[in-house]
């Protein structure tokens, strides 16, 4: 592939694929935005309601409170099983720079290569042993990002905070439970557990870091493939 592909022609692709990351990367960060300003606005509204039934004891509504943390779950969920699509897409990139950039003749330690091994555990293992041709070593990298192992590029600290403040908002709501005496709290309980679902479903099925005996056997199976250079 890389004697097919002029320096010319890696050039302008390696181009036009980091606008595609680049604009992906936006999307993602425009999006953080908007969960923000969508739950700022949920429990704004809620908890407004919820003060101003207090005025008259009797007529408490503590659903609000449930109802808020039932809707705000469920987005937040959405948004994180979004926000991990995105990141897998960017992801598949990955093997297309590295092709243009050996291709260029960036340094190893340069560029996309440079980026993996200082953000995937033992990635470094694939691109620094000798014994691999350029060839392999970018099936290597192809095996992971198609394995979803090629790392969680800052995710995992945002799925963590957003889990722990679903996990607190369910235990809220479960703290209220005696005060309820709607029909619709338990589709809003159900509701809060669809959203944390979501986040641990985004935590396990997307990109996620490489086990060293991950990294080992895809070396095994390449170096055993060793004479076709694929």
């Amino acid at each position: 592939m890389q004697d097919i592909i002029k320096p010319d022609d890696a050039r302008a692709l390696l181009q036009s694929t980091q606008q595609l990351r680049t604009h992906w990367s936006s999307v993602i960060t425009t999006h953080i935005g908007y969960a923000i300003m969508i739950n700022v606005a949920i429990w704004s509204y809620f908890l407004k309601s919820y003060i101003d039934s207090l005025a008259v004891p009797s007529k408490a509504q503590p659903l609000y409170i449930v109802l808020a943390a039932a809707i705000s779950a469920i987005t937040l969920g959405v948004w994180r099983l979004y926000t991990h699509n995105i990141d897998n897409h960017i992801a598949g990139l990955y093997p297309d720079f590295l092709l243009y950039e050996g291709i260029l003749s960036v340094p190893s330690d340069h560029g996309t290569s440079g980026y993996l091994i200082r953000a995937v555990p033992k990635v470094d293992l694939i691109f620094l042993d000798n014994d691999l041709t350029t060839e392999q070593k970018l099936e290597g990298i192809s095996t992971l990002v198609k394995s979803k192992r090629i790392g969680r590029r800052g995710h995992l600290a945002i799925d963590l905070f957003t889990l722990v403040a679903l996990l607190g908002m369910f235990i809220a709501s479960l703290s209220l439970r005696s005060e309820l005496q709607s029909l619709l709290a338990i589709p809003c309980f159900i509701g809060i557990l669809v959203g944390l679902l979501f986040i641990l479903f985004g935590l396990f099925s997307y990109q996620r870091n490489p086990t060293k005996r991950f990294i080992e056997e895809i070396l095994s199976e390449l170096k055993g493939n060793g004479g076709s250079g694929a």
